[in-house]
């Protein structure tokens, strides 16, 4: 199994990795936002330090970001 790197766990990112996680996958998530680390504990998903650490452990990289246009 690979291990998936999802950058942004947002509204749709969290949902997204929450997913893959219920599917048996290993996923390291990581967000500039530590908020969006809330919930996940109960979810199996890890958390990454910084991005080199997510890049290092990953071997498929998901990213879900904004556009910046609001």
């Amino acid at each position: 199994m690979k291990i998936i790197g999802f950058i942004g766990l947002g509204n749709m990112g969290k949902g997204m990795s929450i997913n893959l996680s219920k599917k048996n996958h290993q996923i390291i998530g990581y967000d500039i936002n530590d908020n969006a680390y809330k919930n996940l504990k109960d979810e199996n998903i890890s958390i990454a330090n910084d991005l080199n650490q997510l890049m290092n452990e990953s071997e498929i990289i998901i990213t879900m970001l904004p556009d910046g246009l609001a």
